[in-house]
């Protein structure tokens, strides 16, 4: 009897352990193996916050929108395009004259900007007056906060070969649509007896894709120790400024400008008159 109960013992003891083999353990995840995905070379992976460029690398909305595109005052930045030109014509009442200033930009390396502009107006000297040099970009607002620039010109007073060796300083800084833009320049002849001092302002806001509005100012005053000078016409101060409008269709730019004028002038005979009135002028820029 005990025999038959230790048998008993014995086979349900081997049935429960082959009961239990019987069940299949869930087999664990396999593992993947590590893989490498490298991106083709010279196309860097895109990000969640990445932004594709889209539209031409420059046209006249964003030459308006650097400051390039205005009657008086220069821009900082150094234009991805080629070129860029502008020309304005229209009548001064102040100086009871047709007043022109067009200027001209070429893109000579990635912070150098090849510089001609030509005015017509009352002057010291001539009434036609040309300005040539170049410009470059020193520091940029996306890395540093603020556009700064400085120019090296040479300004005759006629075409005769007789001027002033011009520095300037350019400032631009944006706020969103907003950009406002100062020049500062200070000129010099040779013989250190004629010179000048100037003051461009200007600031664009772009409405829309299509337009600009603003204004653009600019104060210069002039100074004389030469007796040559005695005999000849002199502006000694003169202001212009006025709103700006720019309405930008591609690589074209419609623009006109409107307000006070106001100038000292000395005649050669010595008759001096200070006069106040209204410059209008409109015309045409494009970069491309």
């Amino acid at each position: 009897m005990a025999r038959l109960c230790w048998l008993f013992g014995v086979g349900s003891y081997a049935a429960v352990i082959s009961a239990a083999s019987g069940v299949q353990a869930e087999p664990e995840p396999e593992h993947q193996p590590m893989t490498w995905h490298a991106a083709p070379a010279g196309s860097p992976a895109k990000t969640s916050d990445s932004v594709e460029p889209s539209g031409p690398e420059d046209d006249a909305a964003r030459a308006t929108d650097d400051g390039r595109l205005s009657p008086f005052t220069m821009g900082t930045v150094v234009p991805q395009a080629h070129a860029g030109v502008t020309a304005l014509a229209g009548y001064d009442s102040a100086a009871r004259s047709g007043r022109a200033v067009t200027s001209a930009e070429a893109r000579a390396l990635k912070f150098l900007a090849i510089r001609v502009e030509y005015e017509h107006g009352p002057g010291t000297g001539s009434d036609d007056r040309v300005t040539f040099g170049a410009r470059v970009a020193i520091l940029r607002q996306s890395a540093h906060g603020i556009d700064l620039g400085a120019g090296f010109f040479f300004q005759p007073k006629d075409f005769r070969g007789e001027g002033d060796f011009v520095g300037a300083i350019l400032l631009a800084r944006h706020f969103g649509r907003w950009g406002l833009f100062c020049n500062g320049l200070v000129g010099l002849d040779s013989e250190g007896d004629d010179g000048s001092a100037e003051l461009r302002l200007a600031s664009m806001y772009r409405v829309s894709k299509l337009l600009h509005v603003g204004f653009d100012t600019r104060a210069r005053y002039n100074f004389s120790d030469d007796e040559k000078r005695f005999s000849a016409q002199q502006v000694n101060w003169e202001i212009q400024a006025g709103p700006l409008a720019s309405m930008t269709l591609g690589p074209v730019a419609l623009m006109a400008i409107v307000g006070p004028s106001a100038l000292h002038l000395t005649q050669p005979n010595l008759d001096e008159r200070t006069a106040l009135g209204v410059l209008a002028m409109a015309g045409a820029g494009a970069a491309f």
